[in-house]
């Protein structure tokens, strides 16, 4: 899937045509929640609740908090680049650049 929209790399699985309509509209629904609230962890919210990590799929979601501590003890330099190693949701980087946001506004995030 993000190989069609980023082209970055190509699907280990392609999605079946008659999925197709289903998933390009599930990636709407996301990127609008995703905007509305950029903060949140969407798509750990969403993974979790199907059971997603129970199929046997390796998916280990880091709680919200755990993701909120560990930026409060990187800190908020604006000058620290921050790297995540894991394939989630994105929720350490969420909640770093939130922090960021917080301490030096959303200019932080352009530098």
């Amino acid at each position: 899937w993000p190989y069609l929209q980023t082209g970055l790399y190509p699907a280990k699985e392609e999605i079946p045509e008659e999925l197709q309509p289903v998933a390009f509209e599930l990636s709407h629904v996301l990127s609008a929640a995703i905007k509305r609230d950029p903060t949140s962890d969407v798509l750990g919210y969403v993974l979790s609740m199907s059971g997603f990590h129970k199929k046997g799929t390796n998916y280990f979601p880091t709680p919200p908090e755990i993701g909120r501590l560990m930026s409060l003890i990187v800190g908020s330099q604006s000058s620290a680049d921050f790297y995540e190693p894991c394939c989630g949701s994105g929720i350490n980087a969420i909640h770093w650049m939130e922090n960021l946001i917080e301490n030096h506004g959303p200019e932080a995030l352009r530098e």
